[in-house]
């Protein structure tokens, strides 16, 4: 129901438009009358209401100045002015403020409602256009918080490409700040429930703030992405002390909030995304030592051997890529060739070496679970080997055993998942579905799932489910008599132009077209006359 305010100085004339807009408009109700300008400005500011009809001569403010004064207080509401002056000077004056709308007394009936309607369709169609407007920048946030997440996931798992980098620069550090790693570990014992509301928060915490960006939880571990102040830190405090200082508050106020045990391990600042998965390797090995005592930890080299040269970094890579690929003999050769780097760097510390090690299958076991699966397979005996020897060989064994294990997931698994992923999606792609509402349905990453569907399918996750809706849209199109509108609004669309456009796109016709097309081939005509 749309408001309308009457001003005019004569009251037969209100109550005559009155009665008239109540007798022959439905949608639109009277709220309230103004004898001159200044009632009606003071009317408009208490009943803010959504149509002003204006009578251009009262005394005192007259109608344009007091269009003038409610125009720039509320310029949502729309006028409709009134005079018993036909002239150009008026008109002009009236619709500087952005008065369309101009009834000339005496008006007949009709031409008053028919007045009133327009402008009462002209609101309808602005306020659809600001409820999609509101819809579509909900779903752009909710978009691009989902994006951020994965590509805080991507930066870990060393999924960014070259070509991507100025992407993610651009997105997650526009202002080319300082970034650091924190890594949050809640406690293996506690509730799950617990778990995820903590998640909740911490992420909350973390982005509304502009503290950084934060990533899916895998497991208990919960990646961040942390922005410092600017290069050189806050006033008087230097990067190391300033990261130690955002974590004490969020802990503070975590340990509050929740009984979920908390560890946090936090790297030291890099001036690039790129470099960002060093810094989540100190993140890492600083986590590690919390376990013997402090809640939170900034890394520090004596902590163990720092990671920060290029060499090092390639070598990882190289192992990750190679268990990406599935092969066994350039696994081998990787983590041949990244062992023999670690004892001459370490100069054979078999403890220093153990805990390179093992945070590397930190990174592996992480990738899996990204991928959807949980390794069947037991984690290498690290504490059992003594020497180096042994350690080289338990850990390869248990990459060989984990190489083995993607080989009969993608085999076995991923056909499973995909078809459940199918079903799923065929049975509520009526309905608004998003991408990450099928990836959570079969337990696989949004940024994998992905990758898994278009590698399997060939097309699109968005594909697919525009391929269902155009297939079930034709159906209808051909064997009912349901209106465009309900068509498109049966197959998931919830806007009739861009159902239209879409159709067109996919089938070269437009849904009236096909639809003619269709009928001439049921009566049997030849359509090619």
């Amino acid at each position: 129901m749309l408001t309308l305010l009457i001003a005019d100085d004569e009251a037969i004339e209100r109550q005559a438009l009155k009665k008239m807009i109540a007798d022959g408009i439905q949608d639109v109700k009277v709220i309230g009358e103004a004898a001159n300008g200044r009632q009606a400005v003071q009317l408009a500011r208490t009943l803010s209401p959504d149509i002003i009809m204006m009578d251009i001569k009262m005394p005192g403010t007259d109608g344009i100045e007091a269009v003038k004064t409610i125009h720039a207080e509320k310029p949502k509401t729309k006028f409709i002015m009134v005079s018993a002056f036909d002239t150009f000077e008026y008109a002009r004056q009236v619709m500087k403020v952005g008065v369309k709308e101009y009834l000339l007394k005496p008006s007949t009936k009709e031409e008053i409602l028919e007045t009133v309607r327009r402008v009462a369709e002209e609101i309808k169609r602005e306020k659809a256009k600001d409820i999609e407007r509101e819809r579509m920048e909900a779903a752009y946030q909710k978009a691009l918080a989902f994006i951020q997440s994965e590509w805080v996931a991507a930066l870990l798992l060393d999924h960014i490409q070259d070509a991507e980098v100025d992407d993610v620069e651009a997105l997650l550090n526009p202002h080319g700040h300082s970034a650091y790693a924190i890594v949050c570990q809640f406690d293996e014992q506690g509730q799950q429930d617990d778990k995820k509301a903590a998640y909740r928060w911490i992420k909350q915490w973390f982005e509304e703030a502009g503290r950084g960006y934060v990533g899916p939880m895998t497991g208990d571990q919960v990646p961040i992405f942390a922005l410092a102040s600017n290069d050189g830190g806050k006033p008087g405090l230097s990067p190391h002390a300033e990261a130690v200082q955002m974590v004490d508050e969020m802990m503070r106020r975590y340990r509050k909030a929740f009984s979920v045990p908390l560890r946090v391990g936090i790297g030291t600042p890099v001036a690039s995304a790129e470099r960002f998965h060093r810094s989540y390797q100190e993140a890492l090995r600083a986590l590690h030592w919390t376990k013997d005592g402090g809640q939170y930890l900034y890394y520090h080299p004596s902590l163990e051997k720092p990671v920060t040269d290029d060499e090092s970094d390639e070598k990882e890579r190289n192992i990750m890529a190679a268990v990406k690929s599935g092969d066994g003999n350039r696994l081998v050769s990787a983590f041949h060739d990244y062992f023999g780097y670690l004892e001459r760097e370490t100069g054979g510390d078999v403890r220093v070496v153990r805990e390179r090690l093992r945070e590397l299958w930190v990174i592996i076991v992480r990738f899996f679970r990204e991928m959807g699966i949980d390794l069947r397979v037991p984690p290498p005996a690290f504490e059992e080997a003594g020497d180096l020897n042994r350690l080289r060989e338990e850990i390869l064994a248990a990459l060989m055993r984990a190489l083995n294990e993607s080989a009969r997931w993608q085999k076995e698994d991923a056909g499973g998942l995909l078809f459940q992923a199918k079903e799923y999606i065929k049975a509520r792609f009526t309905a608004p579905l998003t991408l990450e509402d099928v990836s959570q349905h079969v337990g696989l990453s949004p940024y994998y799932f992905s990758k898994l569907f278009k590698e399997h399918t060939g097309m699109t996750f968005i594909e697919y489910v525009t391929k269902l809706r155009m297939e079930r849209a034709m159906a209808l199109m051909a064997t009912t008599d349901s209106t465009l509108k309900e068509v498109c609004f049966e197959v998931g669309y919830r806007d009739p132009n861009y159902f239209s456009r879409a159709f067109k796109k996919w089938t070269g016709q437009t849904p009236s077209a096909y639809r003619k097309t269709q009928r001439r081939k049921s009566r049997g005509d030849d359509i090619s006359r």
